[in-house]
């Protein structure tokens, strides 16, 4: 479907001169007032002899002046039969049967009516193609190297449902829901958040939600935060007596309201005499009430066992130190420990134990 040329006002005229019966010719015709000129514009169509034997259609290629060119592929056109012409034979453009016929075919097409390259583009931003499949061409490469890039400013105007991205040092931040951010950095928590902000740590992968100015930053409330606090030994502990000695201590570690926590011990005792009651307990190192002790008989010379005290519990916010203290009822036990075989005390966070804090 190649583009053609039409004028509306074109006038009727004649034929100056003879033309061929068949081939290509140069027509000249008396008055070419409004007529079509062709060229870079499209062919146009003509009518010569009209109402009579020699009705001739042709597809003039252009027009200069009063002279028309016509080649031989433009001759006999839209089913009509090729004929000689004389002078003052009728002669005028007009609308064929191909032009109805390719503009419908055009309009009803599903299929392959126009490429993306054919449909134009006004060139805007940063996007310079002036035809549609060029312009997505573009985007295809420019989009991911803006997700990429450090876009400098957040003014906190863009629809909440996907704000846009900031830059300090590196940073994405995309706002999915009000009062909701989400940052993924590395090495520090973003500057100036609000309450239900958080950052996803990229160095170490931890997710972190600021809970206010009072509580800052902590992990997820509705998550287990896993272990807080660990500590081991893998050497033996000889001669524990009725008087008790600590075997293990965690060390200082933080405590959160309305977080729940699981306490484990665990050792392994021997003795040295018979009929021993051996203990195991975990204290707390501030006086507090102990949580668990774990306790077994050993009936003979040299027997073992395992002793495994565990605690399920909230704890008051502040700074805690646990220990594991091993005791006997009487006569004196050995705390075997080796790299295969440790001792040790570990506190975990298992979860929610209450609201979280509000600010």
């Amino acid at each position: 479907m190649a583009k053609r040329d039409y004028a509306g006002a074109g006038v009727r005229t004649t034929v100056v001169g003879s033309v061929l019966a068949s081939g290509a010719v140069t027509i000249t015709i008396a008055d070419a007032t409004g007529w079509p000129e062709g060229g870079v514009d499209g062919k146009f169509a003509v009518i010569v002899s009209q109402g009579t034997v020699r009705a001739e259609k042709m597809l003039v290629t252009s027009r200069s002046g009063t002279s028309l060119t016509v080649e031989a592929s433009g001759r006999a056109y839209d089913e009509t039969p090729e004929r000689a012409h004389s002078n003052g034979d009728g002669i005028w453009p007009v609308i064929t049967a191909v032009d109805i016929r390719e503009a419908n075919h055009h309009v009803n097409a599903t299929a392959d009516a126009h490429p993306a390259s054919a449909i134009g583009f006004t060139p805007a931003g940063t996007i310079a193609s002036t035809n549609v499949q060029g312009a997505l061409a573009e985007l295809d490469t420019e989009i991911p190297a803006r997700i990429s890039s450090a876009i400098t400013t957040y003014d906190g105007t863009i629809d909440p449902r996907l704000d846009a991205i900031e830059a300090n040092g590196w940073v994405t931040r995309a706002r999915v829901a009000t009062g909701f951010t989400l940052h993924a950095r590395s090495a520090s928590a973003p500057s100036s958040p609000t309450r239900g902000d958080t950052w996803l740590d990229t160095d170490t992968m931890e997710l972190w939600t600021y809970y206010g100015a009072t509580t800052g930053w902590m992990p997820p409330w509705n998550t287990e935060w896993g272990q807080i606090a660990y500590a081991q030994v893998t050497s033996s502990t000889t001669s524990i007596g009725t008087g008790g000695t600590t075997i293990v201590s965690t060390g200082d570690f933080t405590c959160v309201a309305n977080r729940r926590y699981r306490i484990t011990g665990h050792c392994r005792v021997s003795s040295a005499s018979t009929l021993i009651l051996a203990f195991a307990a975990i204290e707390r190192n501030d006086g507090g009430v102990g949580y668990d002790i774990a306790n077994e008989y050993l009936s003979d010379t040299n027997a073992s066992a395992m002793l495994d005290p565990i605690k399920i519990t909230t704890l008051a916010a502040g700074t805690l130190n646990l220990r594991l203290r091993l005791s006997t009822s009487t006569g004196t036990v050995t705390n075997s420990a080796s790299s295969g075989q440790v001792t040790f005390l570990m506190v975990e966070d298992i979860g929610p134990g209450g609201s979280a804090p509000s600010v």
